[in-house]
């Protein structure tokens, strides 16, 4: 036997299971109907037949609590739901596999990744559901006859930023097979086998949403200006990643004026530029004339950019220490980001 084992109950619980699967599963009927009078005339031997069931019986994925923030900028945040899967088996040498099929988002494509299984201290970590897999196999739970197991099954989905935000669904399938290999075990690849009864179908969807990640480098950034006219860069250069699967995104510097004790530059004396990959800058942009750093329209990824800051000032721009705030902020769908808020800077100290 292998890690934590399905729960299982006695024969007076079967009934209660076999009303279940009356009501969502006819296509089992006539077996269950075997099956049920069987166990009501006590007969000693049961029908060569697995009966499996899924509860829910409509799989709803939801985002992880502990997740919330998915893998960073690497991906957004995984969806998976917990279900049972009911099992009654008459013989020891019986399996359970499960697949999906069909699964299919908002454009009516696959996901990137496909969807997952665990079984907590069975199967630990994801296995992809590429092809059927094993669930649970009757020689390792000790099952005897009569007797329904419970086995606890996690299914989930890691979107990728190139996933369209929007509805995902599919079928998951629980399929009783005859386990007739005994180099099987729970979580391998199931491709050819013999049915041992009908299979139970139930539908499973997840809300992929529309979501924007932002990520800065840390300051804190600092400047140092002389007298007279110049434009002084800040230090050192702003280094912006975003990651969005909205259709329309978009990243923005947005700050307060300069201001020491006694006196205030504006914030339009703030430029930006973007860095080339030889050290310069493309072109100086005023604060004032455009606080627009970054944007995508159907652009879905992770984005990468460094921008160099300065501060232009005259003879008319008094000396003194000045601080100021600046933000990266974004757009598209739920956003989230760093904060680049520093209350001693950017500093700005003139003499």
């Amino acid at each position: 036997m292998h890690g934590m084992h399905a729960s299982r109950r006695s024969t007076p619980h079967l009934l209660s299971l076999i009303a279940l699967l009356l009501t969502v599963c006819p296509p089992v009927l006539s077996d269950l109907a075997n099956l049920a009078g069987s166990l009501a005339d006590g007969a000693g031997t049961l029908p060569d037949v697995v009966t499996v069931a899924v509860e829910p019986a409509f799989i709803t994925l939801t985002e992880d609590a502990d997740d919330s923030e998915g893998n960073g900028i690497l991906a957004p945040p995984i969806q998976s739901a917990m279900f049972e899967a009911l099992i009654v088996a008459p013989m020891p040498d019986w399996g359970i596999a499960i697949a999906i099929d069909g699964a299919c988002g908002p454009d009516g494509t696959p996901p990137s990744l496909p969807y997952s299984i665990v079984r907590p201290g069975v199967i630990d970590q994801p296995l992809e559901l590429t092809s059927p897999r094993v669930l649970a196999l009757g020689w390792e739970e000790g099952s005897e006859p009569g007797t329904e197991w419970v086995v606890p099954v996690r299914v989930l989905i890691e979107p990728t930023w190139q996933d369209r935000p929007g509805l995902y669904s599919g079928a998951l399938r629980a399929i009783p097979f005859y386990a007739e290999d005994p180099g099987l075990h729970p979580g391998m690849p199931l491709t050819t086998w013999t049915p041992l009864g009908a299979e139970f179908v139930c539908e499973l969807h997840c809300e992929v949403r529309e979501l924007t990640l932002i990520q800065t480098s840390p300051g804190p950034f600092s400047v140092q200006t002389s007298s007279g006219t110049g434009r002084f860069e800040i230090h050192p250069d702003l280094e912006i990643q975003v990651a969005s699967n909205a259709a329309q995104w978009s990243v923005r510097l947005e700050g307060s004026s300069f201001a020491s004790a006694i006196h205030e530059l504006p914030a339009n004396l703030l430029h930006w530029g973007r860095v080339l990959p030889g050290g310069g800058v493309e072109e100086w942009v005023a604060l004032s004339e455009s606080s627009l750093l970054l944007s995508g329209s159907d652009d879905r990824g992770v984005f990468a950019e460094t921008f160099r800051l300065a501060l232009e000032t005259t003879m008319a721009h008094p000396a003194g220490d000045y601080s100021a705030e600046f933000h990266v902020v974004g757009s598209g769908g739920s956003y989230t980001n760093d904060d680049w808020e520093y209350t001693q800077g950017p500093r700005a100290e003139r003499r």
